[in-house]
């Protein structure tokens, strides 16, 4: 027990030596002096995958001609069974077993390297654990990789982006994707003296949607289709695999129907190369120039890959901008304002409601018995039971009316534009009993307790919730179930 208490002991300082490391290949180095001091291999190294071929990123122990001709002879192989993720072994004879193990990407499962080992120990148990404890670190080492290309990949925009700085303050600063998208094909005209093309790119919200936003001649596209009909058709282009090419464009019905939208007759020798449009390290879109034959002839491809990193990085941005917009203002688990959202809101509908000489009813709701359903069916039930909560009030109110959730169990409801003869506790009552009639049955006796203020009475938030959720603990005190803070007319 204490020699395996040690052992995780020191793997994890190695985890930490790595970590610490000042670059990847100091890291990948670290890994091989813990490897060789472990188990005492022939041989250990590390090989990265790239464009160009496998480049050998560090080796430990022995090193002759007729060894470097085998690993040379067995990378090879192992990019061929990239496929099949499996790891290879060869035997040398009486030098032992060389193991080549896989260092993938966790989320693609794309190679990104391999570590080959070389064994002198022919014990069958002392290489079992060998190959356990090299395939943990695995994930690691692929980590540490990944981290130098993105590192890498982010010095590239960099210097991409200065050749076409102007382009990407533009790009950087419009309000919406379609502003995005308007600006980049005027952009893609001028830069890349082109008169027509596509963006085809998937909805923000709605992943079953492609949008086709065109410009040049094809300005007037723009539409969305629903992403499986797409699919279903044939054509390469539907696949969002990541690739810049060229071809026919025929093979697709839908972007036939598209490109005729624009340009009425399409030549027959109509062709087009596409690159794809990159958030956070997937395809979600393709640029699509459409051109006649030796029409691109000449063009500054390092300006043409610039250019669709600025609207990647473009998107991206303005993805995570709204993201981060929206995780501001919204419950994360409900999908309904929060606080913050709320008084925003509210500030704005006081301000119309006072110029408009009308009301406001706000409504503070909180769960009987709530409790009793983390304590016996546990929290996540809880947390299901708060998205139908927040469900139900958002679909039994107006359109203009406010839902949020504040914390725990405590929702806000504001009915705004509500005349006198409207804000009845009976009105309310009946549209509170809609509500409870859509929860679950849960075998606990579930309801909702009210605490109700009216604004102009009471002028801003504070003043509002503060005279609401004192009538909800009077509805507590009271027995639950129940509404305060409103008369009954």
């Amino acid at each position: 027990m204490a020699k395996a208490a040690h052992k995780a002991e020191w793997s994890w300082d190695l985890v930490r030596q790595i970590n610490e490391s000042a670059d990847l290949l100091e890291g990948l180095r670290e890994f091989l002096k813990g490897l060789c001091y472990r188990y005492s291999p022939k041989m250990a190294g590390i090989w990265l995958k790239e464009e160009e071929g496998w480049r050998e990123a560090d080796w430990q122990g022995e090193r002759n001609p007729e060894l470097e001709g085998v690993v040379q002879g067995l990378l090879p192989r192992f990019s061929a069974a990239d496929s099949e993720g499996a790891k290879l072994a060869v035997s040398l004879d009486e030098e032992g077993l060389l193991s080549a193990f896989p260092l993938r990407q966790r989320r693609t499962r794309f190679l990104l390297g391999t570590c080959l080992v070389l064994l002198s120990d022919q014990n069958p148990a002392e290489q079992a654990e060998m190959n356990r404890w090299v395939e943990h670190f695995s994930w690691l080492l692929a980590l540490h990789i990944e981290r130098e290309q993105e590192r890498k990949r982010y010095l590239r925009q960099q210097a991409s982006l200065n050749l076409l700085l102007g382009g990407s303050n533009i790009l950087n600063n419009v309000a919406n994707e379609a502003k995005l998208f308007s600006e980049a094909g005027e952009m893609a005209m001028g830069i890349l003296n082109v008169d027509k093309g596509l963006f085809i790119v998937e909805d923000a919200l709605d992943h079953d949607k492609i949008w086709f936003r065109g410009f040049g001649r094809l300005k007037d596209v723009d539409l969305s289709l629903d992403r499986v009909r797409v699919a279903q058709q044939k054509g390469r282009y539907c696949d969002f695999e990541g690739e810049s090419l060229e071809g026919e464009c025929r093979e697709c019905p839908y972007f036939d129907m598209v490109c005729r939208k624009g340009l009425g007759e399409m030549p027959e020798d109509m062709l087009f190369t596409k690159y794809p449009l990159f958030s956070n390290g997937a395809v979600i879109g393709e640029l699509r120039l459409l051109h006649q034959r030796n029409e691109l002839d000449g063009l500054d491809k390092d300006t043409l890959n610039t250019f669709v990193l600025q609207i990647s990085v473009a998107l991206e941005t303005l993805r995570h901008r709204s993201t981060l917009e929206r995780l501001a203002t919204h419950d994360p688990l409900t999908g309904l304002l929060n606080r913050t959202g709320l008084e925003e809101r509210l500030e704005a509908e006081c301000s119309r409601a006072a110029r408009a000489q009308e009301q406001l009813l706000f409504i503070v709701l909180d769960l009987d018995h709530f409790k009793q359903v983390n304590d016996t069916l546990g929290h996540p039930a809880g947390d299901q039971l708060l998205i139908k909560i927040g469900s139900a009030l958002a679909h039994h109110v107006r359109v203009h009316d406010l839902v949020a959730r504040l914390g725990g169990d405590e929702f806000v409801v504001v009915f705004a534009r509500w005349e006198e003869s409207q804000v009845s506790y009976d009105r309310v009552r009946a549209w509170l009993a809609e509500v409870e009639a859509s929860l679950p049955k849960l075998g606990i006796d579930l309801g909702l307790s009210a605490g109700v203020a009216r604004f102009p009475e009471n002028t801003d938030f504070r003043s509002l919730y503060q005279k609401a959720d004192e009538a909800l603990y009077q509805a507590k005190q009271q027995g639950r179930h129940r509404i305060c803070g409103l008369e009954r007319v």
